[in-house]
């Protein structure tokens, strides 16, 4: 009778063991304040870093970078971000002069068409359209896919491939922009944060990207 209690005891202790369900990590307490608060300070400081223009692709790309550490659990620090701005300058300086070169040529042809002085101006005017809105959105891919040590050329066709495999990350990064350049339309001191809106949004776009092609697989 005992071995029998005993037995029983041991089968349903067995049982009991294998319903546990293994204890899922609690989510970290703050997480959304504090990426708030690294977008807001990032923001601040690639604008800075932005104003002679031509570095504002290395700087979306040292913020993606710095965010996508954040989120990481990785050094997040002023001086870390810094360095990244460093490493992107170095890596992308043609990129960061090609793209405002190009956007101020696509200007001047929509001027020129706006006058009346090239032929087929509307079509003219929309040609450019499309091509600047590619112009914008093809290196805020670059930012949200570019790892230090790859190469501009490399960077700027993985940008171009992820551009045209996930159309639907295409359009929301262009409706980041638009909804970015309106924010600060109304209110022009949100400049100073648009940069860290804008390399999460390529971030954010890049981690979508990336799981539904790990869900597909």
């Amino acid at each position: 009778m005992s071995a029998t209690t005993a037995w029983t005891g041991r089968g349903a202790g067995t049982h009991a063991d294998d319903d546990v369900v293994p204890a899922q990590p609690a989510p970290r307490r703050g997480a959304a304040v504090g990426l708030l608060a690294e977008v807001l300070l990032s923001g601040a400081v690639l604008a800075v870093a932005s104003i002679p223009v031509v570095t504002a692709v290395p700087a979306l790309a040292a913020g993606a970078g710095h965010l996508r550490a954040h989120l990481a659990g990785e050094t997040d620090s002023i001086g870390g971000l810094l360095r990244r701005l460093v490493t992107a300058l170095r890596g992308l300086w043609a990129v960061g002069l090609a793209v405002p070169a190009l956007l101020l040529v696509l200007a001047f042809d929509a001027w020129l068409a706006a006058t009346g002085a090239l032929p087929g101006g509307p079509v003219v005017s929309g040609v450019c359209a499309l091509v600047a809105v590619a112009a914008v959105v093809v290196p805020l891919r670059l930012a949200g896919t570019w790892r230090p040590g790859v190469a501009a050329r490399s960077a700027i066709g993985e940008a171009v491939r992820a551009c045209l495999r996930d159309p639907v990350g295409t359009v929301l990064l262009a409706a980041a922009v638009g909804v970015v350049a309106v924010v600060v339309w109304m209110l022009v001191p949100l400049v100073l944060i648009a940069p860290g809106l804008l390399a999460l949004a390529a971030l954010g776009v890049e981690e979508r990207r990336a799981r539904l092609a790990d869900a597909a697989r």
